[in-house]
């Protein structure tokens, strides 16, 4: 589905850039500023604003404002750190999910599954996780 939106957006973006007469994008500006409230981000490439918004603000926390490279390490970011019945139901189950995507297991807590993280997967012991 997105990369359906995303392949219909570049045909209509060169399609639009034709009738102004230009290339590339690059012919549109020299400078990119990043738009969002309090970000300072500015960029001379399509490109590099691309991945610097991808990066800085697609799984970003809407309470605290925390950045995430995937969508599902935001979803254990929030009910991890934001969710109260989360915070109960870890006192009686294992409810830490392993950061690996497909790997499935879970733990009682953020140690356990550091450990499990370094042990088993082979990250870096001095690496936080949360």
């Amino acid at each position: 589905f997105f990369q359906e939106g995303n392949a219909t957006r570049e045909v209509l973006v060169k399609k639009g850039l034709r009738e102004l007469g230009m290339k590339s994008l690059h012919d549109v500006c020299e400078e990119i500023q990043c738009g969002i409230d309090g970000c300072r981000y500015v960029s001379s490439s399509i490109e590099e604003y691309e991945r610097h918004y991808a990066h800085s603000h697609v799984n970003t926390c809407s309470i605290c404002k925390a950045n995430f490279r995937t969508c599902r390490l935001l979803g254990l970011h929030v009910q991890e750190t934001h969710d109260s019945f989360f915070r109960a139901m870890a006192k009686r189950e294992n409810m830490y999910e392993c950061l690996v995507e497909g790997c499935g297991k879970k733990f009682k807590g953020e140690l356990q599954r550091h450990w499990h993280l370094v042990n088993v997967h082979k990250y870096p012991r001095s690496l936080r996780f949360n």
